[in-house]
């Protein structure tokens, strides 16, 4: 099984729906999505919380007052540091 990282930067709705699309594609090859979500991207982790494993960096929500969200995880630089290492692809959504 593949292990796909999504690690998005925007709040550009187009990409975001565009990672949604390629994340339910993914998941029906069996892929395990991950999806780490920072600067204005954290805005929509309750958007993308159904799309795969959701971790986003804690001071930028702290930034953007993103309230905590029980499927979300809430985490590091150091933590998506850690989710680079497992992953077999990394996608940047810049």
């Amino acid at each position: 099984m593949k292990n796909i990282l999504f690690v998005i930067h925007t709040d550009d709705i187009k990409k975001i729906d565009f990672v949604k699309k390629l994340s339910l594609s993914l998941r029906k090859k069996k892929a395990d999505v991950k999806i780490f979500l920072m600067s204005r991207g954290v805005k929509y982790s309750d958007k993308l919380k159904d799309y795969g494993f959701v971790s986003l960096c804690s001071r930028n929500a702290q930034e953007f007052s993103v309230q905590q969200i029980p499927e979300v995880e809430f985490a590091s630089q150091y933590r998506l540091s850690e989710m680079i290492q497992e992953a077999d692809m990394i996608l940047p959504i810049i």
